[in-house]
């Protein structure tokens, strides 16, 4: 059995892994990552929203479904 298969107990694949750990590396671990558990509030979900849009490196703002899957794998991880 593969250790994602360990952790999952089978339910997800393997890309699916990967793209949260992505999520967590580029996104969420850089803005949240000194924080302390109690200083994760839904205002701090909320100000990551503004900063993601407000730091885009494209110039325009992520998809809404994009940020919407950062909030799930914040929610997940929490």
């Amino acid at each position: 059995m593969k250790e994602y298969e360990v952790i999952t107990e089978g339910h997800r694949s393997k890309r699916w892994i990967e793209g949260y750990g992505i999520r967590l590396r580029l996104h969420l671990l850089p803005f949240f990552g000194e924080m302390g558990l109690s200083e994760i509030t839904p205002g701090k979900a909320q100000e990551y929203r503004v900063h993601r849009i407000a730091t885009s490196k494209t110039g325009k703002a992520p998809a809404r479904s994009t940020i919407h899957d950062e909030i799930v794998t914040l929610r997940q991880v929490l």
